[in-house]
């Protein structure tokens, strides 16, 4: 339990320092309410609806296919995706066999794709 709520912390602080570094944006603003792109705003729609009807890793999938043009959208869009991710239920974690920990190696992945790798090193302690 504390591990979880640890990793939820660190999943969210690189979330924000990403904001605050990328965007020059402070939290609490959703990077959703920054996606300029109509395209994006309705693909992480539709990975938020896949993510709360527990298809959580076909998310993460079709995120990564998503976000191959590497924008700042594709980058917002993975920022409010995976803080969502951080908002589910553990029961939802738990049908699809996934931890916190998995999430946060995803999203490590996800930053480094981006050149955000030093930023996900330090604040996820990889």
């Amino acid at each position: 339990m504390f591990e979880e709520d640890y990793i939820l912390r660190q999943i969210k602080e690189c979330v924000a320092a990403a904001m605050k570094l990328v965007f020059d944006i402070d939290t609490p603003t959703r990077a959703s309410l920054i996606i300029k792109s109509e395209d994006k705003q309705k693909k992480l729609n539709s990975l938020l609806k896949l993510s709360d009807e527990g298809r959580i890793r076909e998310a993460v999938e079709e995120l990564h296919r998503a976000a191959k043009e590497r924008s700042f959208d594709d980058l917002l869009m993975g920022m409010d995706f995976y803080t969502h991710l951080c908002e589910l239920d553990d029961d939802k974690l738990s049908a699809e066999a996934l931890k916190y920990s998995d999430i946060k190696a995803d999203m490590s992945a996800f930053f480094h794709d981006f050149g955000l790798s030093e930023l996900a090193d330090l604040i996820l302690f990889e």
